[in-house]
């Protein structure tokens, strides 16, 4: 037996077009979802999918003028559950979310884009993700990779000066210098906070500790150096930076 349509009834929806009209176009005003389900008298759960069956018909992929994009991952569920975002910084709109952080997620937007829309783009910002600048220039071949100044610093400390006070601990309590070990573990905040950020106190307990140390000196120096490196425009300005 073949089922009729109800008209009045929302699609693939036990509620009717009325109900479903009203709290999207309450979303839209609001933005709560919350809010919305007490107003409407709804349950928060069914307002949710009301609003994320509208917003499937409604948002289309579109790249527009776009030639200035960044590409970051951000968390959207406890237990590693992730998601990518794709931005217009010119304009700051988002063009595009996909599941996970994958390569592959990026490669999908690289094809929605299509061969002259990848054309047009001519700088992508990112974290240092190897995997998505490869993305970038498999498909982008007028596109320069920027690295976010906030991602190389915070790799820089995870990277570098985590590991160099890593092993100075271990080396100093072999030596069973338990002060010095305990010490150093300490240490890692100040070290991988900026320099100028750091109360008068902190930053005497840091200068006793860098002249001891010579690579966290040499280590420290550099960290403090990557913002002007960043913001440099001329080669000649970086090679005047570090010295």
């Amino acid at each position: 037996m073949q089922l009729k349509k109800i008209e009045f009834l929302s699609e693939n929806s036990r509620f009717t077009t009325r109900v479903a009209d009203s709290v999207n176009e309450d979303l839209e005003r609001a933005g709560s979802i919350k809010d919305t389900a007490e107003r409407t008298g709804l349950s928060w759960s069914s307002c949710k999918r009301i609003h994320k069956r509208y917003l499937k018909k409604k948002i289309y992929f579109n790249l527009g003028q776009a030639s200035h994009i960044a590409i970051d991952e951000f968390s959207i569920k406890k237990g590693h559950k992730y998601a990518t975002v794709v931005v217009d910084l010119d304009t700051k709109r988002v063009i595009w979310v996909g599941k996970g952080k994958t390569v592959r997620e990026v490669n999908r937007f690289f094809k929605l884009c299509g061969t002259e829309g990848c054309k047009q783009i001519k700088a992508v910002a990112m974290d240092q993700n190897a995997g998505f600048a490869t993305c970038v220039n498999k498909y982008c071949p007028n596109a320069k990779v920027v690295y976010d100044l906030f991602h190389m610093v915070y790799n820089f400390g995870r990277l570098v000066i985590s590991a160099i006070i890593l092993r100075l601990a271990y080396e100093n309590k072999n030596k069973n210098d338990d002060n010095a070990y305990s010490l150093l573990k300490r240490s890692r905040f100040l070290l991988l906070t900026k320099n100028s950020n750091l109360s008068e106190e902190k930053r005497i307990k840091l200068n006793d500790i860098l002249s001891f140390y010579h690579d966290l000196y040499a280590a420290n120096g550099l960290k403090e150096l990557l913002p002007e490196v960043f913001h440099a425009h001329f080669k000649r300005r970086v090679r005047i930076s570090l010295g």
